[in-house]
């Protein structure tokens, strides 16, 4: 009778051992998941990107140069632009909502940390466009007027430049703080 209660005993033990080592992994199949679409949510954005990167440089490309500002031509141009830019903010927030879903599970604090990561550059992103859009849509309305002031607009022009730098600097550094966290975690 003793051997009984030692080999349940025994047996149970070792269930329970089994069941704490498999939960200790906590939640990183799912985090794993939900990271792998996040990110190919993003790698499809690139396209988009790069199209609206040169669409950008094209539509400020007479002015940084100190040529005539072609209003029809801007108004056509930065309505392209737009249309980029809103493109990618959707797909930048399905990619977020995405990476989210990281947020509900358990045990998977390099997951988190990388999604932190992701969804501060996704916000960057966002800032960043957000300032093209109100300079776009500023300039396409004063562009026409009678009382269009190039001078003004050049100078708004090269802020907004400067401004698109450092966010383009802040994003990269944190990209590769995720690309490196992701490596040195494998993730």
């Amino acid at each position: 009778m003793n051997h009984w209660k030692l080999t349940t005993l025994i047996i149970s033990a070792l269930l329970a051992a089994v069941l704490f080592v498999a939960g200790c992994g906590g939640d990183t199949g799912q985090a794993k998941a939900y990271v792998s679409r996040g990110d190919a949510d993003v790698v499809k954005l690139q396209p988009v990107s790069n199209r609206l990167t040169k669409s950008v440089e094209a539509l400020f490309s007479d002015v940084f140069a100190g040529g005539k500002v072609d209003a029809t031509a801007f108004k056509k141009d930065a309505a392209s632009v737009r249309s980029l830019a809103e493109e990618l903010s959707t797909g930048a927030n399905v990619a977020s909502k995405q990476y989210a879903l990281v947020d509900g599970l358990k045990d998977v604090p390099a997951y988190k940390k990388y999604v932190d990561l992701e969804q501060k550059v996704i916000s960057r992103n966002e800032e960043g466009l957000s300032r093209l859009k109100a300079f776009l849509d500023k300039w396409s309305a004063a562009i026409s007027s009678p009382n269009f002031d190039p001078v003004a607009f050049v100078g708004d022009a090269r802020d907004f430049s400067t401004m698109a730098d450092k966010t383009a600097a802040e994003i990269e550094k944190l990209e590769k703080e995720a690309a490196s966290l992701k490596k040195s975690q494998k993730l």
